[in-house]
């Protein structure tokens, strides 16, 4: 079984799971969807939706840890250099 970005989040089923691949079409789209794109899903609780979201998001700035994306330094270690 290929494991998902969604498997492991409490109140996230398969059936939510198979619901919400159906509605967005693709994992990277349920990766994109704001808080208010999940939360405006009937079938899906609000708890859930943010729970969703935040571990979505958690694992967005995990990847993105230290990288701004332009090959910048981060600022602190950008000030060890100067001081």
């Amino acid at each position: 079984m290929v494991e998902s970005i969604l498997d492991g989040i409490a109140g996230l089923g398969p059936s939510r799971r198979a619901r919400l691949l159906e509605h967005f079409g693709t994992i990277e789209a349920v990766r994109g969807a704001n808080l208010e794109e999940l939360t405006s899903l009937e079938w899906l609780p609000t708890t859930i939706a943010m729970r969703l979201h935040d571990q979505l998001h958690a694992e967005a700035r995990e990847d993105d840890e230290g990288d701004d994306g332009l090959g910048l330094e981060p600022l602190a270690e950008a000030d060890s250099l100067h001081g």
